[in-house]
């Protein structure tokens, strides 16, 4: 699902991305070899590996979902990702601390953030008896969308609570879920 519409060329599961800003997916997303089936979007062929995508695309022939699929894959470039990632930016127009994902998670989850301006972000982790189990963040951070991998394996399973705030006076706090 995108922006909550349901139909064609929308998924309701994260595409993982292993770089929000270059949009490119990670290995076991189910995004791989997902998109337009007509063989026409396939993606470039690896000639040293029959069958399967040229790098920037993943798995087969059959384009990926993403920026990163199809015939035009390798026109990704640096100037490309730059201006994609600069009109993201632009768009942000509040703070957000997004839901870990995943959650339930053993023993790591990535949290998100967007951030409208450049502030002083503090993101930390407590227990339920309202303990700072972890700071994950504590420093200036840009304009833009961030993420944190939290650990925790040094932790028992339950329920813990993170919570971000920053010098301009938003806070946020949200459940996650350590199941071992």
């Amino acid at each position: 699902m995108q922006n909550n519409f349901n139909g064609v060329g929308n998924i309701n599961f994260n595409p993982v991305f292993k770089n929000e800003d270059t949009l490119q997916i990670v290995e076991g997303s189910k995004c791989i070899d997902a998109g337009n089936p007509d063989t026409m979007y396939n993606d470039i062929e690896d000639p040293k590996n029959l069958g399967f995508a040229l790098y920037p695309s993943l798995g087969g022939l059959r384009n990926d979902m993403g920026a990163h699929g199809g015939p035009g894959a390798l026109g990704w470039n640096d100037t490309t990702i730059t201006k994609i990632k600069n009109d993201r930016i632009k768009n942000i127009s509040s703070f957000f601390l997004f839901q870990n994902y995943p959650n339930p998670f053993n023993p790591t989850t990535t949290i998100k953030y967007a951030l409208p301006k450049a502030s002083k972000v503090k993101l930390e982790v407590f227990n339920v008896l309202g303990q700072k189990v972890a700071v994950l963040v504590n420093t200036h951070k840009a304009a833009g969308y961030h993420q944190v991998t939290f650990n925790g394996s040094g932790l028992p399973s339950g329920v813990y609570y993170y919570r971000m705030e920053t010098d301009k006076g938003f806070v946020q706090t949200r459940k996650l879920v350590l199941l071992k």
